[in-house]
């Protein structure tokens, strides 16, 4: 699923008419969660609590690759909103420069 987010939001890119600053801005953004999510894999396996929080859980307790897991995983989640958000801007506004 990350693969296909990661193709829709590019083909979606190209569609929209924003500048290159703006297109460089979000491509970052878009890259920075696919990395986020692939890190949130491979570490959540080494994990007791499956990397969904920083303590303990339901799942078991938290240790170090919990800690690891989760971390990118959020900042991913975080860059990937920014970047809808400045595409709808930068569509729906009109703008061609970030």
């Amino acid at each position: 699923m990350n693969g296909l987010m990661a193709i829709v939001l590019g083909f979606s890119l190209t569609a929209l008419q924003v500048g290159p600053k703006a297109e460089n801005l979000i491509s970052l953004g878009i890259a920075v969660a696919v990395w986020g999510n692939a890190m949130f894999y491979l570490f959540s396996m080494f994990s007791h609590n499956r990397g969904l929080t920083l303590g303990e859980n339901v799942l078991g307790a938290s240790n170090w690759a919990g800690v690891v897991a989760f971390l990118p995983a959020l900042l991913g989640a975080i860059s990937l909103m920014c970047s809808l958000s400045a595409m709808l801007y930068f569509h729906l506004l009109g703008v061609q420069e970030a």
